[in-house]
């Protein structure tokens, strides 16, 4: 990683942080994933804007060398197994 892991946020920043990252496991993991405009006006109270969201999620994502673990997990290859 790129040092970002170091980085101690302020509460605003740590609120959008927390929104996109709701937004990015939605989208990994949701069968019907979050649209941006709920993120928005739900659950940022309209306080913060789309193009906020979008680029704290590339920021993000370039802190994980956009490594989001494609490979299943134990719990979703015994599921798949199981059934």
């Amino acid at each position: 990683m790129d040092g970002l892991s170091n980085q101690s946020l302020e509460l605003p920043e740590l609120h959008i942080t927390g929104i996109a990252c709701m937004f990015m496991a939605s989208k990994y993991e949701d069968i019907f994933p979050l649209l941006m405009k709920t993120v928005v006006k739900k659950i940022g109270h309209d306080k913060i804007s789309d193009e906020q969201v979008r680029l704290k999620e590339q920021e993000i994502f370039k802190a994980l060398d956009f490594n989001i673990g494609a490979l299943p997990t134990i719990f979703e290859f015994l599921n798949t197994y199981i059934h």
